[in-house]
């Protein structure tokens, strides 16, 4: 803890002596540097409200009715004006005072851009989507719900090797990493693969179409079940990230369908840009195995619109509205159960029969934030409902130039799983309002929160809380 202490102290100290420290004439440098401190003060009943704690990168504890959070962001980016490589790199500090007392490094990262290509090291947060009125960040399997695992990736943003022509409307996004899984999980030791690709392509100066795969596996680990033992690691790599069955040793589920815990989606998008506005259209379809890749659920994914408006401080500037089913999964039986003649089913999403605690990191979803993880001893067990539909909206605008306003709605209804359905289902109504304050020409701004959870749903009962936060922009 007291080399944590130094370590920030010296980029305090860092920060400030670049802040003050003036540029030579005629340089070509455009350093930039942000430093933050937000406070942030919650009260509520017995339970903090869905939108009060979820998509905050697992910060606030959902069980503590009062609680006082410290944010410390520092980010600086080290660049040029002739477009050369540069670097930036970031660490944010976290600080929970409650009934769970913590404090810990949420981020600390470093990335190194070369034109479309960069690398990435450490745990580094997404980038903030629509706004934040997304109920995933506009990503059903990455949003900002849990605290970012570290991870080396290496990407593409925006590549396109031809200059001229009509292939010079194609562009590529890309990502490839391997992430570190340093929280506690019933599989010790195993890791995680993602890779993801997106084609783009200009129709018009408008218009841009975005077609996709984004693919995940858990691979590697220990299992305290002694039939299970040890998984085989690195000498199945290509097995892990091809989606290939397992080998001879591995786990039989692995043998018998594909090796680790395979996850991913299709994507497709559209995006039209306007003199007034900007419009997005998203739709991202789930699959578990074999049966969704081919769309036998194909009733399943997530569904998206948002809408920006482009004047100047407008009362209404963005507009939100997302839908998500995952009802079907590829039908309720599983390929050759006896006696039903049915398809690959019960895909039960972003859960396992060997790596039981599920798609989630430090015991919260990775993705939406809807699907809610069974704790047992401090550890997710998989998630009791996977089978539900919701609708999510949000809308922000400014009140004044230095007033800013948004608001939150969401129902769910949660059905259980196929193999253990609810005798009736359950209800999730969650709603959230919130105002920003930012004065002219002053470093600290003021935010005010209202949250309320209406439902009946197991683990999140009807509840009310608010929240104060204090922000202090040092640059």
């Amino acid at each position: 803890m007291k080399q944590l202490l130094t370590l920030v102290l010296a980029g305090v100290f860092h920060l400030f002596h670049s802040a003050q420290a003036q540029e030579p004439a005629g340089s070509t440098r455009r350093d930039s540097t942000r430093l933050a401190v937000t406070s942030h003060t919650l009260l509520s009943t017995d339970q903090v409200p869905f939108w009060l704690e979820m998509n905050r990168f697992g910060r606030v504890d959902d069980e503590s009715p009062v609680q006082q959070l410290f944010v410390f962001d520092w980010q600086q980016a080290l660049r040029n004006r002739q477009g050369k490589p540069f670097f930036d790199y970031g660490l944010t500090m976290t600080a929970r005072i409650g009934e769970q007392s913590k404090f810990y490094p949420e981020q600390y990262w470093g990335r190194f851009t070369a034109g479309s290509f960069y690398f990435l090291a450490g745990a580094k947060a997404e980038p903030v989507w629509a706004g934040g009125l997304s109920h995933t960040n506009g990503d059903l399997f990455q949003s900002n719900n849990a605290r970012p695992l570290p991870r080396g990736e290496l990407g593409l943003e925006k590549f396109s090797p031809f200059s001229s022509g009509w292939l010079s409307r194609f562009s590529v996004d890309a990502r490839y990493a391997e992430y570190l899984l340093t929280d506690d999980r019933y599989i010790d030791h195993a890791q995680l693969h993602h890779k993801k690709a997106v084609i783009n392509y200009a129709a018009s100066e408008a218009l841009t179409v975005h077609v996709g795969l984004d693919h995940w596996v858990f691979w590697g680990g220990r299992s305290p079940d002694p039939e299970i033992g040890k998984i085989p690691g690195f000498k199945y790599y290509l097995r892990y990230v091809l989606g290939l069955d397992g080998g001879s040793d591995s786990p039989e589920t692995d043998q018998q369908n594909i090796a680790g815990n395979q996850l991913g989606q299709s994507l497709i998008g559209l995006d039209l840009s306007q003199p007034g506005y900007e419009l997005k259209v998203y739709y991202q379809h789930l699959f578990e195995d074999g049966s969704g890749f081919v769309f036998h659920n194909m009733q399943d994914g997530f569904w998206g619109l948002s809408l920006r408006q482009l004047k100047k401080d407008p009362f209404i500037e963005r507009f939100v509205i997302e839908f998500v089913n995952t009802t079907d999964q590829s039908g309720q039986y599983h390929k050759n159960e006896p006696g039903t003649g049915a398809g690959e089913g019960r895909d039960d999403y972003f859960t396992h029969g060997v790596y039981h605690s599920g798609f989630v990191a430090y015991n919260r979803m990775m993705g939406s934030p809807l699907f809610i993880p069974k704790i047992a001893d401090g550890i997710s067990q998989g998630f009791e409902s996977t089978r539900l539909r919701a609708i999510h909206g949000g809308i922000s605008g400014y009140l004044s130039p230095q007033v800013n306003w948004e608001g939150k709605g969401t129902y769910a209804r949660y059905y259980g799983n196929y193999e253990d359905p609810f005798p009736r289902y359950r209800d999730l109504i969650s709603l959230e309002a919130g105002l920003h304050i930012r004065p002219k020409q002053k470093p600290i701004s003021y935010g005010f929160r209202l949250g309320t959870d209406l439902g009946r749903h197991r683990y999140i009962g009807r509840s009310f809380g608010c929240e104060f936060s204090l922000q202090y922009q040092i640059r």
